[in-house]
């Protein structure tokens, strides 16, 4: 599944906090990269750039300050969805 559809999904189930958004691109390819092409390498980046642009998820960092009971409900969201999914 897409990270906007595992995203969508537990914000259905109640949890807040999760986006489909993250660094938006490999680090090598951000505007902030300054080291010069011909010093770095770059082999092969499909999966990386898979992870990146289709699958990563973030999460607010509130969620850092969430107690115990608290985050094992999100777990259990987590699990939720992803059981949805494997089917």
């Amino acid at each position: 599944i897409t990270s906007n559809e595992f995203c969508a999904a537990v914000r259905a189930e109640g949890v807040t906090g999760c986006g489909a958004t993250g660094w938006g691109n490999l680090m090598f390819r951000h505007n902030l990269w300054s080291i010069p092409e011909n010093l770095y390498r770059v082999v092969s980046y499909r999966t990386a750039e898979k992870i990146v642009l289709d699958q990563l998820c973030t999460m607010n960092h509130t969620w850092l300050m969430l107690s115990e009971e608290e985050t094992l409900k999100v777990a259990e969201v987590f699990e939720k969805v992803m059981a949805a999914y494997a089917r």
